[in-house]
This record gives C-alpha cells, sequence and structure tokens, in this order.
C-alpha cells in the first residue's frame, strides 16, 4: 500500500493533469527531469498542485534573487546530509550562475565563505542556514 502510494511510475503512465505539472516543473526549473520530490506526489494532483504553487511562491517570486535562494537551500541540505536536495540546488545554483561550480559550492559548504559572493550574499545564507 505504501509503496503504491508514493510510486514514481513511469512519466508517461502518469495522468494527463499530473504529467502537465510536470512539464511546468521541468520548464520553469530549466532540468530536464522531474525531481523525486515532486514525483512522490505525483498519486494526487491537489497535492502535487500545491505543492508546486509554493515552491513557485518561494523560489520564484520575492525580493531576494533565485540563486541566492538556491544557494540557501543547498547549505541547509548540505548542513542536514540531504545528499539529493543539495545535488539538485547545487546544480541550479550553478546553471544560474555560470560563475559557480562544484569547487565553489564545497568551499561555500566546508567554510562558510567564498569569493565568488558578496558579503551580502554570505550574511544572508549564514543567517538563513542558522534559522
Amino acid at each position: 500500500m505504501i509503496h503504491e502510494l508514493y510510486s514514481t511510475g513511469p512519466y508517461d503512465e502518469v495522468q494527463p493533469e499530473i504529467r502537465e505539472v510536470y512539464e511546468d516543473i521541468m520548464e520553469t526549473m530549466g532540468i530536464p527531469f522531474v525531481p523525486n520530490f515532486f514525483k512522490a506526489q505525483g498519486h494526487d494532483y491537489e497535492l502535487l498542485r500545491g505543492t508546486w504553487d509554493t515552491v513557485q511562491a518561494t523560489l520564484y517570486h520575492g525580493e531576494l534573487p533565485r540563486v541566492l535562494k538556491e544557494l540557501i537551500i543547498y547549505v541547509i541540505s548540505e548542513q542536514h546530509s540531504c545528499r539529493y536536495c543539495s545535488d539538485i540546488h547545487g546544480m541550479i545554483a550553478c546553471r544560474l550562475d555560470p560563475s559557480l561550480n562544484q569547487d565553489v559550492l564545497l568551499e561555500l559548504t566546508m567554510t562558510g565563505h567564498t569569493s565568488r559572493l558578496s558579503e551580502g550574499e554570505l550574511l544572508a545564507i549564514n543567517l538563513a542556514s542558522r534559522a
């Protein structure tokens, strides 16, 4: 029962309204796949739609630049040893800002600092990661 509830079945087998949300996720995030975080909610359109709407409101709107939001999520994911989340958000951050790469992300994770970010950006990341 639990396995069926959280199944991440093949993309071409999901209901059309779920596929529509998946397409929006891939297009908006600029990635060629649907993250498992969303696939695991693909059994329930309302849940998936609500989650995706919340993620969009958080990551794509507001005062902070998206790359900074991605870096905040990356650092927090690293602190909590969530490799899957840190990999995805690190990848997206690097796509959004070509001056970022794995070495810069590692430096940020290990030292809380990198010369690639402003003091204000570093302060925001460090503050958010301590909340």
